[in-house]
């Protein structure tokens, strides 16, 4: 699909914000995360750093029988037409880690009720 649409991206498994995060950021027009810890979430939310006034974020994540995809924007200027996560989850905020969790497809299938 990358070729097909000419589309340039990259993919950062690195823990964010970081110095290999930080030029990519700057560039992005659409940000995808996908991340098990509240905290990593806030971390983008609230990031002090440059990116374009236009990118976007699309943040995907689950729970044991749920899951959610919220398509919103980075800047805080424009949050109120295109929310972020944070604003249409807010108990985010204030929601601790919990190492438990894991993006490991097998571990999160075996902790799902049926």
């Amino acid at each position: 699909m990358r070729l097909m649409l000419g589309l340039d991206w990259t993919g950062l498994p690195y823990r964010f914000p970081g110095p290999e995060t930080e030029k990519a950021i700057a560039r992005a027009d659409l940000v995808i995360t996908a991340v098990d810890m509240p905290s990593a979430r806030r971390a983008l939310a609230h990031y002090g750093g440059y990116f374009k006034p236009s990118c976007m974020w699309l943040d995907l994540g689950n729970g044991h029988r749920h899951g959610q995809a919220v398509f919103g924007t980075l800047s805080l200027r424009h949050r109120e037409h295109y929310p972020s996560v944070i604003e249409v989850y807010p108990e985010l905020a204030i929601l601790q880690d919990d190492p438990r969790k894991s993006c490991s497809a097998a571990e999160s299938l075996g902790t799902q009720n049926y």
